[in-house]
């Protein structure tokens, strides 16, 4: 899923990843649509998860679905961001609940990674939390597995892009 916005003087892409590593750009709302040629070609590097998990979440592909975005959130570009025009992105994972609430949201890749200035990467640590914000408020159809909703977990990028 990718959702261009535009922030002040800044812009936002989302893109919501699936079956990890492979991601894909897609309208707002809906399910990513991904090339067949892309999946099959990433499909033998990646290793199944087991489903579920040891914490009873879990994970697209092997009989089980992907959740699909019914409404997100726009972030906001932080002032310190701003202020220090400082672009970025970020990796969260997150889960799903079965009643289609996020929940479990982590930074797996911070915008702060790119940076090797104290005060850049102080401000760009602030982007990340106004992404863990806007995902937290992010509402979605739960993944699917034998019919039934499930707890599943998915990556969503956003990139942070100054104009």
């Amino acid at each position: 899923m990718v959702i261009h916005c535009r922030l002040r003087a800044a812009a936002l892409l989302v893109e919501w990843m699936v079956a990890s590593p492979v991601y894909a750009t897609a309208p707002p709302v809906g399910n990513p649509q991904i090339p067949t040629s892309e999946v099959d070609s990433r499909k033998s590097s990646v290793s199944p998860r087991p489903n579920p998990d040891a914490a009873g979440i879990y994970h697209a592909g092997d009989g089980v679905t992907e959740p699909k975005l019914i409404s997100s959130v726009v972030p906001e570009f932080s002032d310190k961001a701003r202020k220090r025009k400082l672009s970025g992105s970020i990796i969260l994972q997150l889960v799903v609940a079965v009643d289609g609430h996020v929940e479990k949201v982590q930074v797996i890749k911070s915008a702060a990674d790119n940076f090797t200035s104290k005060k850049d990467r102080a401000a760009a640590h602030t982007l990340d939390q106004k992404a863990i914000d806007a995902v937290s408020q992010y509402r979605f159809q739960p993944g699917i597995f034998e019919g039934k909703p499930v707890p599943t977990e998915t990556p969503v990028k956003m990139n942070f892009q100054m104009f």
